[in-house]
Formats: structure tokens, sequence, C-alpha cells
């Protein structure tokens, strides 16, 4: 799950667990969980970089694609 740390990524990490999936969560910035334990995998990452975003999906059957600028001209 990419953008793990945004409104929709942060929404959909919690379905996913919630239905029994198993997740690995993805964001370019630590990771910070809210809610109650279990929490998902986490791996600190900028999917811009080429071998950053390997590492994240290798071995999953999976990804979904939440991650984005909010702001592009400010960041």
């Amino acid at each position: 799950m990419t953008g793990a740390r945004g409104k929709v990524g942060a929404a959909t990490v919690d379905t996913l667990q919630r239905a029994g999936h198993e997740v690995t969560a993805s964001d370019r910035v630590p990771a910070v969980f809210e809610a109650a334990p279990p929490w998902p995998r986490y791996v600190q990452a900028d999917i811009a970089d080429a071998g950053d975003a390997f590492a994240v999906v290798a071995g999953h059957d999976a990804v979904i694609h939440a991650a984005a600028l909010p702001d592009p001209s400010h960041n």
C-alpha cells in the first residue's frame, strides 16, 4: 500500500487488515499508527526512486497505489 500515511491510504490499510489481508504499508515519512495493534509491516520509502519502489513491491501479490503529492508546487 503506497501512500499509507495519507487519508485514503490509512483508511485502505485499516480496511484491508480488518478483512484479514496481510498488508505492507509504505510512505516517504516515518510510520505513525493511530489504530490499535496489530499494525501492518511498514517500509519507509520514496516510490519515485526505482530502487525503493522495487524493494517495497517485491514478493507481493498486489499493489494499491495511493501515493500522491497533494500540493506539488510546494513539494
